[in-house]
C-alpha cells in the first residue's frame, strides 16, 4: 500500500470517528466506580453529565470481590474505621488450615504447607460488617446503568484543552470508533492495564510507568460449589492443600450456610503459579481438584448434589504495595502534567503518603493497606483530587 493510500485510509477512519465529550468518564463497572459514582452525585453532579464504560452488566453481584473475607489485619481494620464510622466491624472465627487428617488454627503449634505468594493475607484476622452500609443501594446502580456504554477500549490518550468550556485533558478511543472526550478520567482498571492502554508512552516519566506497573494484580482462579448437604465444615477461612506432596500451594476460602435453601456455598480461590496459564483448561482442572480434595476430607460430599461455578481473574487485587512512585508523581502533578484530572480507583490503585498523612494514617506498615479498604481510600482520594483541582482552577 502506497503512501497517499494509507493517508487516505487514514483521514477515512478520522471522519467516521465519532467524538463525545462528558465532563467526567468512569471506566469500570466493580464497586470503586460505584462508590465513585455515588460520591459525584452526592457532590452535586448531574448524571447527564457523567459517562460510564464497562461492556459487562451492572448488577449487586459484581461488586463484591469472589473468595474469602476482604477485610483482615489491624492496618485495614483501622482504615476501615477511620472512613466509615457508622459501620460496625465484627471478628470471624480464626483462620485455620488442613493437615495430619484435620483442621488446625494458625494460632496453634502446627505450621501449614508453605503458602505461595499471595496466600498469607488471608491466614490474618478478618472481619464481618453491613455491606448495606458501604456499597450503594439499587437507586444509584439504576443511575449508573443510565449512563453507561458498552465499548471495548482501544487506546487512551492525553491531550492538552483546546476549548475553554470543554476542557479535554484525556481521550478514550472505543471499538466502534467512539471516542469520549473528557476533562475528568476515573479509571477502575489496574494500573497496569491502563498503562497497556495508553498511547504515547514514552511521553511520560519514568515513575508513571513504575506507578501504573505495581498496581498489576494477580492471577487467579475463583471456585464456587452449592452444596446441597447437612454436613459440619469448620467455620471461618479454610486452607486446603492442593497436594500433600508438593508446594502446590492451597485453596483458599470458606463455607457459608444458606439457611433459607438448607444448603452450602463454598467460595474458593487459589493463585496460578507462574507455570500456569490463565486459560479454560487450567480453571477446570483446577475445580476438578478441588472435589477431589474436598471429597477426600468430608466422606458425605461424594454423595452430595454439587453445583459448580468458575471465574478467572487477572487482577485479583495484592495484599503489598509500592506507592512510592505514585507519591513522586503526584508531588511533580503540576511540573509533568501527566496526572492532570487523572484519577486511578480500586483495589489495584495507588494511594498518595499525603492523603493518609490527612487522615491520620501514616503509618510506614500501611502499604498493605489492601481489597476493600484500599478500594475506599483510592475512591475518597480520587474525590478529594477532583475537588482541589476545582479550587485550584477556580470552578
Amino acid at each position: 500500500m502506497g503512501f497517499n493510500e494509507i493517508r487516505k485510509l487514514r483521514k477515512s477512519e478520522e471522519e467516521n470517528r465519532k467524538y463525545l465529550f462528558t465532563p467526567y468518564l468512569i471506566l469500570g463497572g466493580d464497586l470503586a466506580a460505584v462508590l465513585l459514582f455515588d460520591q459525584l452525585i452526592q457532590k452535586g453532579i448531574k448524571k447527564e453529565e457523567i459517562k460510564v464504560i464497562h461492556y459487562h452488566d451492572l448488577d449487586t453481584e459484581s461488586l463484591y470481590l469472589p473468595g474469602a473475607s476482604d477485610l483482615r489485619g489491624e492496618e485495614n481494620l483501622h482504615a476501615m474505621q477511620t472512613v466509615m464510622r457508622d459501620c460496625d466491624f465484627i471478628p470471624e472465627p480464626e483462620s485455620c488450615f488442613y493437615k495430619d487428617n484435620d483442621f488446625k488454627l494458625f494460632s496453634g503449634r502446627s505450621k501449614p504447607m508453605t503458602l505461595l505468594e499471595g496466600e498469607e493475607y488471608f491466614s490474618n484476622a478478618s472481619y464481618s460488617y453491613d455491606l448495606g452500609k458501604i456499597v450503594p443501594g439499587a437507586e444509584i446502580l439504576a443511575q449508573m446503568q443510565s449512563c453507561q456504554s458498552r465499548h471495548f477500549i482501544k487506546k487512551i490518550r492525553k491531550t492538552i484543552p483546546k476549548e475553554f468550556l470543554q476542557k479535554t485533558y484525556w481521550e478514550v478511543e472505543c471499538g466502534d470508533d467512539c471516542v469520549y472526550q473528557c476533562e475528568h478520567l476515573f479509571c477502575s482498571n489496574t494500573g497496569f492495564r491502563f498503562l497497556e492502554l495508553l498511547e504515547a508512552k514514552d511521553k511520560f516519566t519514568d515513575e508513571f510507568h513504575q506507578m501504573c506497573s505495581n498496581a498489576r494484580g494477580r492471577n487467579a482462579v475463583v471456585l464456587k460449589l452449592k452444596i446441597a448437604s447437612n454436613i459440619d465444615f469448620p467455620k471461618g477461612t479454610v486452607y486446603v492443600p492442593q497436594s500433600m506432596t508438593h508446594e502446590w500451594g492451597h485453596f483458599v476460602g470458606n463455607f457459608i450456610r444458606e439457611e433459607s435453601v438448607g444448603s452450602y456455598a463454598a467460595n474458593f480461590l487459589t493463585f496460578l503459579r507462574g507455570d500456569e496459564a490463565l486459560i479454560a483448561d487450567e480453571a477446570g482442572e483446577k475445580i476438578r481438584l478441588l472435589k477431589r480434595v474436598l471429597t477426600r476430607i468430608f466422606d458425605k460430599l461424594s454423595k452430595s448434589d454439587l453445583q459448580e461455578s468458575i471465574f478467572l481473574r487477572n487482577d485479583y487485587p495484592m495484599d503489598n504495595y509500592d506507592d512510592s512512585a505514585f507519591q513522586v508523581c503526584n508531588q511533580r502533578r503540576d511540573e509533568t502534567g501527566e496526572m492532570k484530572n487523572l484519577h486511578l480507583i480500586g483495589a489495584n490503585a495507588p494511594l498518595g503518603h499525603d492523603y493518609l498523612v490527612s487522615l491520620g494514617l501514616a503509618d510506614p506498615r500501611l502499604k498493605q493497606i489492601c481489597f476493600l479498604s484500599r478500594i475506599l481510600l483510592t475512591v475518597n482520594q480520587a474525590i478529594a483530587s477532583w475537588e482541589a483541582s476545582n479550587i485550584s482552577e477556580g470552578t
